[in-house]
């Protein structure tokens, strides 16, 4: 069933300054959706469009088959979780959850019950009787949680929640957003720029650049099957190198041809692959593109290690994961790199990915 429905929505700051060009959204009711992009793409626009605190220019909102567009924001049903918190410092964490349900005139004894439902399902039911400047930020974004969801909204937008958290606690409270997501089946709009955050809350990931949809999938699909160059350069790390398509089918790579399991139109190309799909020293290989260099450098980061390698096609990051003590030092050393076809994509010139055909 779906919960939400964006249909052609444009938004522009004074002339030549568009935010959003065109966006066509349809979320599926209970789903966790995340907008991904870097800073400036459009993606807190249009959350805050859909929210009611920005007006689109043109172009529909529409929730559970009602128009969202002449509502003001405090009449359209839905709870809203703050990069900056925006919890009250004069309330207690009790009455800064209560805040909504008292707007709405909700009796006393059903406030009082679903305040202490919402403290304990973020793990706060010990906590309401303190002000907000006796919490730490991760307990201050929990009760910013609990006061969205307390008023059971139809919809929850989070806008970039975890990004004044240290690196250990966003782990920790995103995996417990994501768990009361699932277990109170709240449709979710949540907005960052951080690409691991997104691939492990996220049903479905839409990729925004310069206020449009670069690519809408599935975290999985999203990292593997990229439809678009951006979408492969901004989530995770990926290696291109300058390449050709020729007339007879191969992909001329450092002045060699290599097969391909399908043909397409010739021209220039970029050769994309992931770090962790390169093999070092595969020597004989023969199912694969084959490159020859020399690792420049390795960094350790614990559970893999990244070589740095230069080739004459240009440099090439490999991951290793779980490196042995002996991967550490190879640093000079000469390398022969295997790359699977299977793993390669090809981007053409405008972004847009090379699809081969039999």
């Amino acid at each position: 069933m779906t919960a939400l429905s964006l249909r052609a929505i444009h938004k522009s700051y004074g002339p030549g300054i568009k935010v959003l060009d065109g966006i066509d959204l349809e979320l599926v009711s209970g789903e966790f959706f995340t907008l991904l992009g870097p800073s400036g793409c459009g993606k807190t626009t249009l959350l805050r469009i859909v929210a009611g605190f920005h007006q689109q220019d043109s172009g529909e909102v529409i929730a559970d088959g009602v128009k969202l567009d002449p509502l003001p924001a405090h009449k359209r049903d839905i709870g809203m979780v703050f990069q900056d918190y925006a919890i009250f410092p004069h309330l207690t964490v009790a009455q800064n959850v209560a805040f909504g349900l008292k707007a709405r005139n909700l009796p006393a004894d059903e406030i009082a019950k679903r305040v202490e439902e919402s403290l304990n399902t973020v793990r706060l039911a010990d906590y309401g009787d303190r002000l907000p400047s006796a919490l730490s930020g991760g307990q201050q974004q929990r009760v910013g949680l609990a006061r969205a969801m307390t008023i059971r909204p139809k919809l929850l937008l989070m806008d970039e929640p975890l990004s004044n958290l240290d690196a250990k606690l966003r782990v920790e409270l995103r995996e417990d957003i994501r768990e009361i997501q699932q277990r109170l089946g709240i449709t979710t709009i949540y907005v960052t720029h951080d690409q691991e955050e997104a691939l492990a809350v996220s049903d479905r990931i839409c990729v925004m650049n310069a206020g449009r949809v670069e690519q809408l999938g599935t975290p999985y699909e999203i990292y593997n099957h990229p439809k678009r160059r951006f979408a492969s350069a901004f989530i995770g790390t990926m290696n291109f190198l300058s390449a050709e398509l020729t007339q007879s089918g191969t992909l001329r790579l450092g002045g060699k041809e290599w097969a391909l399991p399908g043909k397409a139109a010739p021209g220039p190309v970029e050769l994309a692959f992931r770090p962790e799909t390169v093999r070092l020293r595969a020597a004989g290989a023969t199912d694969g593109i084959a490159l020859a260099g020399k690792i420049l450098k390795t960094t350790y980061l614990g559970r893999e290690a990244v070589h740095t390698v230069e080739t004459p096609e240009g440099t090439v990051l490999v991951q290793v994961a779980n490196p042995a003590r002996s991967e550490l030092d190879k640093a000079t050393q000469d390398a022969e790199l295997h790359l699977p076809v299977a793993d390669i994509v090809l981007f053409r010139p405008d972004g847009s990915r090379v699809e081969l055909t039999p």
